[in-house]
Formats: structure tokens, sequence, C-alpha cells
């Protein structure tokens, strides 16, 4: 999906703004690092998971701890943020490329070398 498709889905779900932020692929879609996406990730404060558990079937999800699978496309991790470590794109917390570049180092994914590099030049050319 393109980013105004991305945007319209994250709009549908009509969760407070300040109770989630924008990550992963989503993330690299909004700060333009990225044309597409294959789904919405989403990072979600616990007390927005608590009111969401009891509307949806939420799906636990297999891949890491604390992720929930609200569709075959939309993916929440339960994880409280400071909305300091957020940037607002388009009107959306979209979590920091700094943050975002702290996880992958500690986590790492061989996937995730790729979007490391994007990160990193897309850092080097805002200093």
């Amino acid at each position: 999906m393109n980013k105004k498709e991305f945007i319209e889905i994250v709009k549908s779900l009509s969760f407070p703004k300040d109770k989630f932020c924008i990550i992963a692929g989503g993330s690299y879609l909004m700060y333009g690092l990225k044309n597409d996406t294959e789904d919405v990730d989403l990072k979600i404060k616990p007390e927005l998971f608590c009111k969401l558990k009891e509307k949806y079937n939420l799906v636990k999800s297999t891949k890491m701890e604390n992720l929930y699978e609200l569709s075959n496309n939309i993916e929440l991790k339960v994880e409280d943020f400071d909305l300091n470590d957020t940037k607002v794109i388009d009107g959306f917390n979209v979590l920091k490329l700094e943050i975002q570049r702290k996880w992958i180092i500690e986590n790492k994914r061989e996937k995730d070398n790729e979007k490391l590099k994007l990160i990193d030049e897309y850092l080097n050319t805002k200093e």
C-alpha cells in the first residue's frame, strides 16, 4: 500500500492519537524512505490495548512478545512510549528514526539491515 492508502487505514481505526504511534514499515513510508509497505504496524499504549481487546478479537502473534494482530495487515505492539520519542508527520505520531535505529541494532535481525542503511542515509542528510 502507498502512503495515502496507509493513512486512510490508520484514520479508519479512530484510535486516540496520543495512545499510538506508527512504527516499522509505516514509519519509513511516513518519513519518505519507502514508497509502499505491506502492513500497518502500530505501537499502542497498554490502556488502549485494554479497550481494544474488549472490542476486537486480537490474535497474539508468534513473531515477538506483546504483538497482536488486529487483522491480516494490522499489527499492534503493546508497549508504553513517550510522545517525545515521536515526530508528528501528517497529523500522526511516528516513532523517531533514532529510536527505531536503536531497536534494529539491539535486535540484530538480518532482514532489517537494509532499513538500517536507509535510516542512516536519512539521518546523515538531515544533520
